[in-house]
């Protein structure tokens, strides 16, 4: 709809940073405390993370998992031994949205406490939409024989956003599941998950010969917050139902 122009992304937005231990019953570490409870759109944060390690894991054996989501969508991923940093970049294929940097461990991996840092810079472009600035970051060291040395979940979010409905995400995810793939992204998109609904009928475009290029355009459509000439869009193309959907009162 067109209230995305509301809190939208732009430099200096404050957001929230939120953290949890994400680790499981057998994990050798516990996340103890996060240094950080503020990220500022435009700028570089750094996030010290404290975990609490009860043995002593060789670090050439460790390796570290980074993964970032937004919107339900993996936007970064790297890996690496634990002990050595890594930088990784946030995007969406051309859209650049920011960078990652992961200092690595101080070793030999000692009982204790351990810290290391995360750096977090978020800059999408001022077009993407506001929900980009929601962000799950996942770190995990796990070893070949020990399994998860331990594992790290950050979040930021904008509390001045209204919550989105997810149950219409997930009648998406549902006809999407059914093989109606470029159906759900409108849904997705129509119901503010543009970016989510993008990428579904984005993948029902390439594996079908046409029919879904209409579905493509109104979800690029929505996601930029033009209803009116999605609806439209989707008329002409023979989808008056779901033109129906798309322009709300």
């Amino acid at each position: 709809s067109g209230s995305g122009a509301e809190r939208q992304i732009v430099g200096g937005t404050k957001l929230s940073l939120t953290w949890k231990d994400c680790g499981g019953e057998s994990v050798a570490g516990r996340v103890t405390s996060v240094g950080a409870s503020t990220v500022v759109v435009g700028q570089t944060t750094t996030v010290p993370v404290t975990v609490e390690v009860d043995e002593v894991v060789p670090p050439s054996e460790v390796v570290v998992n980074t993964t970032t989501w937004s919107q339900a969508i993996q936007i970064m991923t790297l890996q690496g031994d634990v002990c050595s940093p890594a930088n990784g970049i946030l995007h969406l294929g051309q859209m650049y949205l920011g960078k990652l940097h992961y200092s690595g461990l101080r070793c030999p991996v000692q009982k204790g406490p351990l810290t290391f840092n995360i750096k977090m810079t978020l800059t999408p472009p001022f077009y993407a939409p506001k929900n980009f600035k929601t962000t799950i970051t996942n770190i995990t060291a796990s070893a070949p024989g020990r399994g998860q040395l331990f594992c790290a979940t950050l979040l930021t979010s904008d509390s001045a956003d209204t919550e989105v409905p997810t149950e219409k995400r997930g009648e998406g995810l549902l006809l999407g599941a059914t093989g109606h793939k470029s159906a759900g992204g409108v849904v997705m998109a129509a119901n503010g998950h543009p970016i989510a609904g993008y990428a579904m009928a984005r993948k029902d475009e390439d594996t079908k010969e046409s029919g879904s290029g209409s579905r493509i355009v109104t979800s690029a459509l929505l996601m930029t917050g033009h209803d009116k000439a999605a609806a439209l869009n989707l008329a002409k193309h023979d989808h008056p139902l779901a033109a129906v959907a798309v322009a709300k009162p």
